[in-house]
C-alpha cells in the first residue's frame, strides 16, 4: 500500500472516530447532574442546582433494629430517600420533572445507588426522536433497546442484575445474586451462578422510557440509573453489622443475668 493511500485512510479514520459519540464511562454518567456515589448533601445540592425548591425537597430517614432475645436494639437513623421535583407551569398547565433517589446504608453505605426521574409534559414536549438522539448525543450508542427503550450498562461488571430482580430496594438486587435458607441470605448459594458470581460482576444500568413511535411526543419519560453491586455490598455490610451487633447484645445481657440459686 502506498503511503498517500495509507495517510488518506488514516484521516478517515481519524474523521470517523470524531463523529461517533465517545461512550460514557460508568463515572460519567449522570441524569440531570445527579451522579451515583454522590452524598446526601451533595444530591441535596445537585437536585438544587437543578432548579428543584430547597424547601420542598424530602428525605426519609431508616433505622435497622434487631433483638437478643428480651430487649429491642435499634441503630442510628441514616437517609434512606430523598426527593425532589422542578415542576413548571405553561400555558395553565404542569411540566412536571421529579426525582427519587435512594442511598445505600450504612456502615459502608451514605452513598447514592438509584436515582429515577420521572417527566410529564402535555405541553410542549419533544418528540420521541429527538429524545432519543439528545441521549446518544450524551451518552453514546445504547448497548441493547427492549420495546425500544434505550439501555446503558456499564463496568467494571458487565452482567444485568436488575432485569427481573424481585423485592423491594436493595433486597431486591440480594435476591437476583444469592438464594435466601430459611430467610436468611446464604452467601454459599448463588441464584444464577453461570452468570452472577457476586456483587462485583453487576454492571451499571441506565434506561429511558418512552415508548415507540419516533415522531410521537415523549409526553412521558422514565429513566433509571443504578448501580446494584454496590446497593447489595453496601447491604451485605449492614447485615453483618447488625449480627455483631445482636451477638454483643446478647452476651452483654447474659453477662448481667442473676444466677440460678440451686
Amino acid at each position: 500500500m502506498s503511503s498517500s493511500i495509507k495517510s488518506t485512510g488514516l484521516r478517515a479514520l481519524a474523521i470517523l472516530t470524531l463523529l461517533i459519540p465517545a461512550l460514557a464511562s460508568s463515572a460519567d454518567l449522570d441524569i440531570a447532574g445527579l451522579r451515583l456515589g454522590m452524598t446526601p448533601d451533595e444530591a441535596r445540592q445537585a437536585l438544587i442546582a437543578f432548579g428543584a425548591p430547597a424547601e420542598k425537597i424530602q428525605e426519609s430517614r431508616a433505622k435497622f433494629w434487631f433483638m437478643d432475645g428480651d430487649n429491642r436494639h435499634e441503630t442510628p437513623d441514616f437517609v434512606d430517600r430523598m426527593n425532589g421535583s422542578n415542576d413548571v407551569l405553561k400555558n395553565g398547565r404542569w411540566v412536571r420533572d421529579g426525582f427519587e433517589l435512594d442511598f445505600s446504608p450504612p456502615p459502608e453505605g451514605g452513598r447514592l445507588v438509584r436515582i429515577t426521574r420521572n417527566i410529564e409534559n402535555s405541553v410542549d414536549a419533544p418528540t420521541i426522536g429527538d429524545y432519543r438522539s439528545a441521549l446518544v448525543d450524551k451518552y453514546g450508542p445504547p448497548d441493547q433497546q427492549i420495546s425500544g427503550n434505550p439501555i446503558w450498562m456499564r463496568g467494571p461488571g458487565k452482567a444485568d442484575c436488575v432485569t427481573g430482580a424481585k423485592g423491594k430496594g436493595a433486597d431486591a438486587y440480594v435476591n437476583a445474586i444469592y438464594v435466601r435458607i430459611q430467610g436468611r441470605v446464604s452467601l454459599e448459594h448463588l441464584a444464577n451462578p453461570r452468570h452472577i458470581k457476586g456483587p462485583d460482576d453487576c454492571a451499571v444500568r441506565l434506561i429511558y422510557k418512552f415508548g415507540i413511535g419516533d415522531d410521537r411526543p415523549a409526553k412521558r419519560v422514565t429513566a433509571e440509573l443504578i448501580d446494584p453491586g454496590t446497593w447489595v455490598k453496601a447491604q451485605l455490610a449492614a447485615m453483618a453489622e447488625i449480627e455483631k451487633q445482636r451477638t454483643d447484645a446478647i452476651k452483654a445481657r447474659d453477662a448481667g443475668a442473676s444466677k440460678p440459686k440451686l
